[in-house]
């Protein structure tokens, strides 16, 4: 294997370790055919060493289990680990894990969206502090289809951490709403939006609202947006009559379009929110999801995104 090989491979390794995907689902491609004290000092550098992850630390039980992996991978290959390994290993092992922690999601075009998350299903009462599967799925479509994007006015219904509504910023959109109804979650929006600033093109106006879906038609200051998006909200079928409403109240008032990414949990559920679009007149199709080429998700469950508009 060429060295140009070798560091493709690192770099993809790198890019797994960045967004914290779980240990045993990394691809260490081949790395372990020749890795040298040289490419492990090189691996060493562009993961737990990296300046970024020192600054916005990938959870510190993560890192300890991506070291301890290497260490016993080489250890039964024969191989010997480096110094480098052990010293950033017992560097780890010394810290406290007590957070905050991040994700980081390094782009094709080099960029890296940089997330504060929280590693609970459930925490503070909200499942919207770390990024679901499915708004990994809408974000790579998102940047699959920039020009539909490019120009919009874009609100994100139930936006978590931000990722999707980020992404969209990228994509040039004019204006894009990130929205949620739990203080927390508003908090780390804000937070995420402000330590991803340096990307957002300056012609790009990202704001952070609260919208609880249940009080949507009260709310006087919504903005009038071309596109709606939502990923991951069609979970639990007792939420459906709040986003339902949410949805509806968009399109009264000249929302064209809504994009929504879902995980079939259970199909079952999918499909009584699909036949409740229906019995509302709004049509949707499948769209193609795309491959992973930004983001990296889990595929044990399907994601399907749907393009969705009034009758």
């Amino acid at each position: 294997m060429c060295n140009k090989d070798v560091i493709s491979e690192l770099k993809y390794v790198q890019k797994q370790f960045l967004c914290a995907v779980p240990i045993p689902k990394i691809n260490w491609k081949n790395i372990f055919d020749v890795f040298n004290c040289e490419l492990q000092e090189n691996l060493v550098s562009r993961t737990v060493n990296l300046s970024l992850v020192l600054e916005y630390p990938i959870q510190i039980s993560y890192q300890k289990s991506f070291l301890k992996h290497l260490i016993n991978r080489l250890e039964r290959k024969g191989l010997t680990p480096s110094d480098c390994l052990y010293d950033a290993f017992g560097r780890v092992v010394a810290l406290g894990d007590a957070g905050p922690y991040f994700r980081h999601y390094f782009l094709e075009n080099g960029k890296i969206i940089s997330l504060k998350e929280n590693s609970s299903f459930i925490s503070e009462g909200t499942t919207g502090l770390c990024s679901w599967q499915a708004s990994l799925a809408l974000s790579e479509w998102c940047l699959g289809n920039e020009e539909f994007l490019k120009g919009q006015a874009v609100v994100e219904l139930g936006s978590g951490v931000g990722l999707t509504g980020l992404t969209v910023a990228l994509c040039q959109a004019k204006q894009v709403f990130l929205t949620d109804g739990h203080p927390s979650v508003l908090k780390v929006l804000e937070d995420n939006v402000r330590l991803n600033s340096g990307l957002i093109p300056t012609d790009t106006d990202v704001q952070v609202l609260s919208l609880p879906w249940e009080n949507i038609d009260t709310n006087r200051n919504l903005p009038s947006v071309d596109i709606l998006l939502a990923a991951d909200v069609v979970y639990d079928s007792s939420v459906f009559p709040c986003l339902l409403n949410a949805i509806l109240h968009f399109f009264k008032f000249g929302t064209k379009t809504l994009v929504i990414a879902c995980t079939e949990r259970n199909p079952t559920t999918l499909k009584q929110f699909l036949l409740l679009l229906e019995s509302n007149h709004i049509i949707y199709e499948e769209l193609k999801n795309y491959s992973q080429h930004n983001f990296l998700w889990s595929t044990e469950s399907p994601i399907k995104i749907f393009l969705c508009s009034l009758r």
